[in-house]
């Protein structure tokens, strides 16, 4: 059912396809997790959910829909989200997820499954208003405080801003940095004593892929 549902959501082109799909792969996850199947394969349904919701995002900001409906074709009549079975709540969330960048996207799914967390919008959406606040950061020109102590930040926000022009090596190695600062936050600020297991196999993968990235970065750097 997972294979079936991730190859239409590839081909679907219509919103209300997507949204059937969606609720098709909610549906799947749904029932993992009330017949206890693994944390993976929820996840893999939440994902495929996920992909649905951010699509249909994409199309709908294409549509520009403004106060809910809009004139289509120069008749009177108006196309409202409630004629594609969507809340004006789905439209704006889902418009949101689809601002992150496929590559956050694979990043967060990733990380999660290292991590043993459950995907969800909410994790996603983190993600998104992260990305909104660096966008605006490099907007204004301004250039990233380094924290002031060990204490400095909240998990989630980031120690670093994507620079300018960073080749996606760099920003693999940006991104693994991140996910550190989120695992290692409580545990350096004191608000916890230990790490899980768990987040030190994390802690683990995610610094050994950081000096992976930033090796190929000097690698092609010095070519």
């Amino acid at each position: 059912m997972l294979d079936d549902c991730s190859r239409a959501i590839a081909e679907a082109e219509r919103l209300d396809e997507l949204t059937d799909l969606r609720s098709r792969a909610e549906a799947i996850r749904t029932w993992a997790k009330s017949a206890n199947q693994s944390l993976e394969v929820q996840n893999r349904a939440a994902t495929l959910r996920l992909m649905a919701e951010r699509k249909a995002g994409k199309l709908l900001s294409q549509l520009r829909l403004r106060g809910g409906d809009r004139k289509s074709n120069g008749h009177d009549d108006r196309l409202k989200l409630s004629d594609l079975g969507i809340t004006q709540n789905q439209s704006k969330r889902w418009q949101r997820e689809a601002t992150v960048s496929d590559r956050q996207f694979a990043d967060y799914v990733r990380a999660a499954s290292v991590l043993g967390a459950e995907i969800t919008a909410a994790g996603l959406l983190r993600v998104a208003a992260g990305g909104k606040g660096k966008k605006a950061k490099a907007r204004r020109g301004k250039a990233a405080k380094p924290p002031r102590d060990i204490q400095a930040g909240a998990p989630g926000d980031a120690i670093v801003d994507d620079p300018a022009g960073a080749d996606e090596v760099t920003q693999d190695a940006i991104n693994h940095v991140q996910m550190l600062q989120q695992i290692l936050h409580p545990y350096a600020s004191g608000k916890s004593g230990s790490l899980s297991n768990t987040q030190r196999r994390a802690v683990l993968y995610f610094l050994s892929e950081a000096l992976s990235a930033l090796r190929q970065s000097s690698l092609r750097r010095a070519e």
